[in-house]
């Protein structure tokens, strides 16, 4: 519709829209005269409407009216204009024919009741169809044309006993009319059976006689009009059929219909396009678009294109280049607003070139994810560039019943003319380089192939370009239909969060009575929940494990890897099944020896380029033999942090770790410790042992439980998106919380650093002052860490920092001298901080 209304408003000239008209051809035949048509043909030789062809408009327009087109969209092209009139004749060809026999009664009342009559029809077939009076009306005219009523019932689905009599006597009563013309017009008659001119809707020579007879009358009025009207100075603008198209700037409605009248003695109507009711025509325009297309919805029609007249400048200079003149396609798919109706973006959102690079970055609408590189985004963009091109510069007709026909061009599938425009294409698509997939902004967005679950309004929208996202689900989302069971977890987990709120979440983690008896009855009828409580065992591991893995799905950054730990076959690796079945290419494995084999954290690292934009990272293979280098592990597993590495392509990709590292061990952790490791370290242990044959208190059953995964999936996603609602959103924390008391007595030995036990030592020889003039200065209890820890002089300053020593300055003399501050715990508990001292005992033996 777009290319169509703007080929016609490209030729209007100072506010005129010049047609080209010339007599129906199958009256000219007969030496009589008859309908006139619009459009232009070259034979005619006619410069002004050359010229029009030389500007790129389709040639099937040029010289058209706009009465080619449907009526409403006709008005719409109308609606508005000031002195300008639309005349048509009432009824015309029945009117005429009952002229002609004026005793047939049926034909008669018809005349004098129309409106009446059609009404009868739909509602005596208990139609209600806002298209009823048209159907009703067309059944009329074919009943006039030699049709039948018993064809139009069966195109309209409905039975011929609910129809009037009224119908059918006016069937019977027009076969008699045109036996009686055929008897009264022998020469004509013996005229059209020589010439052969059936075809279309005239099947015999009846029904073609009765249409010459009643065109033949219509265009003497119509020719009698124009006379009368053209003396008073109407100016006659367009000629449509049974009607006219005027302007007027002297005479009104009123009087014009009075005229064309008594010219021609025939009833006419005449209706004023200033009067047309503009929302209306836009309403039925939007209706009919989007009864074509359900990719168009009633909003889309809010949309204003400022550049509308330089896009369709461009398609009518494209439509006359040559196929050598590249950079025209190119500026013409550039200025397009979208590749198609499925793909309703347009092409520079849909491809990226790095500056720096050769391949493209380009947006997979079938995945609804971005691609790095290979030479299938040059192939993607070749696509495009002909399905576009000949979409939009596609050859089409209309004809003269309102029908259109598309001829596309297939010349833009030429190998060496997609290469030329895809060469004018890259320069045109290098983007700054600023420019970088999964951006912080993505990791609110969980793709699955289309449909995106935005973790901050909890519900899906649509997947587009301009979210940046290159990673999938892998599968279309399915909602989990346990009802029962996801009914009871989602109050446990209520009940749970208002624990937390309540305790706190530096506490150790405690799972309420109430709340674990319903998650034990919830396990016994949700199998997806049972699947997680037999690696742990407790309600407060589980909940522990499924929050550090659901926060991880959905993008919530925080500097801790979760180690799982177990001495074999206690489920780690099924669990990082489970994570890949549901998160897709968000969850990637990667072997520790790989990790471990990275010496410099600042390396472009195969293994790190492998990482970039996942969610869920599992090492697997992690060995008590496994040595990790400790810098490694803290850029590895903090997301404020920035990795480097190379990709397939050898291009060095740097970026942010977006994921939860999840280690599967089969032993401690086996980092060097110091605070900003075990910081960054969380553990969870698998005590169960799946065994075919159970025999320990430990031992489980074996199911395979990788064939039921996939059917898990819907459940677990449930799982994951509900714990992320009660226990991680809205928490903004460095670290998850709160902590099961196993974890945390495990994390106690396992990141112990290698000075826990001479820190200790340490803390002996230090004691709270009780006044602060009595507290020691810095540097001799600096001299006292570094004698007791094996500390150089410059070392101890950081260290003590890190264990919560905070250096206060104070004025003592006539200078200042520095002092420390200690939170000494008593009976477990940390007290408020307080000045150190050097114990006597300590000060007496240094002495």
């Amino acid at each position: 519709m777009r290319t169509i209304i703007n080929d016609f408003l490209a030729q209007v000239r100072n506010g005129y829209l010049r047609g080209f008209w010339w007599d129906e051809g199958r009256m000219a035949e007969l030496g009589l005269q008859g309908r006139r048509y619009s459009g232009y043909d070259k034979c005619h030789e006619d410069s002004y409407f050359e010229g029009m062809m030389g500007t790129g408009v389709n040639e099937k327009t040029v010289g058209k009216s706009l009465f080619s087109l449907p009526g409403w969209l006709r008005d719409i092209g109308r609606c508005g204009l000031q002195d300008c009139y639309v005349l048509d004749m009432v009824n015309a060809h029945v009117v005429i024919q009952s002229r002609r026999h004026p005793l047939l009664a049926t034909l008669k009342k018809y005349v004098e009741h129309r409106e009446e009559v059609l009404a009868s029809i739909p509602r005596a077939a208990g139609v209600t169809d806002k298209q009823a009076r048209d159907s009703a009306k067309l059944l009329f005219i074919r009943m006039l044309y030699g049709g039948s009523h018993a064809e139009w019932c069966k195109e309209q689905g409905l039975s011929e006993d609910g129809l009037p009599a009224f119908a059918q006597q006016f069937e019977l009563e027009q076969a008699n009319a045109r036996a009686k013309d055929m008897q009264e017009q022998p020469e004509l008659v013996a005229k059209l059976r020589d010439t052969r001119l059936l075809g279309g809707e005239m099947h015999t020579v009846t029904d073609l006689l009765q249409y010459v007879l009643n065109t033949c009358e219509e265009r003497r009025a119509i020719d009698l009009m124009c006379e009368a009207l053209k003396k008073r100075g109407v100016e006659i603008c367009a000629y449509e059929h049974d009607g006219l198209y005027l302007r007027s700037p002297w005479l009104n409605a009123t009087d014009i219909k009075k005229l064309a009248e008594e010219a021609c003695t025939y009833p006419v109507t005449v209706k004023a396009c200033a009067s047309y009711d503009r929302q209306a025509l836009i309403n039925e325009l939007v209706s009919r678009a989007t009864e074509s297309s359900h990719a168009i919805s009633a909003s889309d029609w809010d949309f204003f294109d400022e550049d509308w007249e330089e896009i369709e400048s461009l398609v009518h200079e494209a439509r006359r280049a040559k196929l050598t003149s590249h950079d025209t396609y190119a500026t013409l798919l550039m200025a397009e607003k979208q590749v198609s109706e499925q793909i309703p973006w347009p092409i520079h959102d849909l491809f990226k070139l790095p500056r720096l690079a050769q391949n493209y970055l380009w947006y997979d609408a079938k995945t609804s994810g971005w691609v790095e590189g290979g030479a299938n985004g040059v192939s993607r963009l070749k696509d495009y560039i002909t399905q576009m091109l000949e979409h939009r510069l596609s050859e089409y007709s209309l004809g003269d019943q309102l029908a259109a026909s598309v001829t596309r061009r297939r010349d833009f599938g030429n190998k060496h003319f997609r290469e030329g425009v895809e060469s004018c294409l890259r320069s045109k698509l290098v983007c700054d380089d600023h420019f970088h997939l999964d951006p912080q902004s993505s990791l609110r967005y969980l793709n699955f192939k289309g449909q995106a679950w935005d973790r901050e309004t909890e519900s899906f929208v649509r997947t587009s370009p301009d979210m940046l996202i290159s990673r999938c689900t892998g599968w279309v989302f399915e909602e989990c239909t346990n009802t029962a069971g996801m009914e009871a977890v989602d109050r446990a987990l209520a009940i749970i969060r208002d624990a937390q709120d309540e305790r706190g979440l530096d506490v150790p983690s405690e799972v309420p009575e109430e709340a674990a008896r319903i998650l034990d009855d919830a396990a016994t009828v949700f199998p997806e929940l049972k699947f997680w409580f037999d690696f742990t065992r407790e309600w407060e591991g589980v909940i522990y494990e499924l929050t550090h893995l659901s926060r991880g799905l959905f993008g919530v950054q925080m500097a801790e890897a979760l180690y799982v730990r177990g001495s074999g076959r206690n489920g780690k690796d099924t669990v990082c099944n489970a994570c890949a079945k549901v998160g897709g290419t968000y969850v990637t494995s990667v072997s520790c020896d790989a990790l471990s084999q990275i010496r410099n954290a600042d390396s472009a690292s195969p293994t790190f380029a492998s990482l970039r934009a996942r969610r869920v990272v599992c090492v697997r293979e992690v060995s008590k033999d496994v040595d990790i280098i400790p810098e490694v592990y803290k850029r590895f597993t903090d997301p404020f942090s920035e990795l480097s590495g190379r990709n397939l392509y050898e291009h060095l990709v740097t970026f942010a770790p977006q994921y939860i590292a999840f280690f599967a061990s089969n032993g401690p952790i086996k980092v060097a410790m110091d605070n900003a490791v075990r910081e960054r370290t969380a553990i969870i242990d698998h005590v169960s042992i799946f065994t075919d044959k159970p025999k320990e208190a430990n031992d489980v059953q074996w199911v395979n439980m990788n064939q039921r995964i996939q059917g898990y999936r819907p459940g677990f996603f449930w799982l994951f998106r509900r714990i992320y609602h009660h226990l991680v959103r809205g928490r903004d924390r460095r670290n998850i919380g709160p902590i099961p008391l196993a974890s945390i007595e495990q994390k106690e030995i396992d990141c112990a650093e290698s000075r826990s036990d001479a820190f200790k030592e340490f803390l002996q020889c230090v004691e709270p002052a009780k006044k602060p003039h009595d507290a020691t200065p810095q540097c001799e209890v600096d001299k006292t860490a570094a004698l007791t820890c094996g500390l150089r002089e410059k070392e101890v300053n950081l260290y003590l920092a890190g264990k919560g020593f905070v250096k206060i300055r104070r004025k003592k003399g006539s200078g200042n001298v520095y002092f420390y501050q200690y939170r000494f715990e008593v009976d477990g508990v940390k007290e408020e901080p307080q000045w150190v001292k050097i114990s006597d005992k300590q000060a007496s033996s240094l002495t």
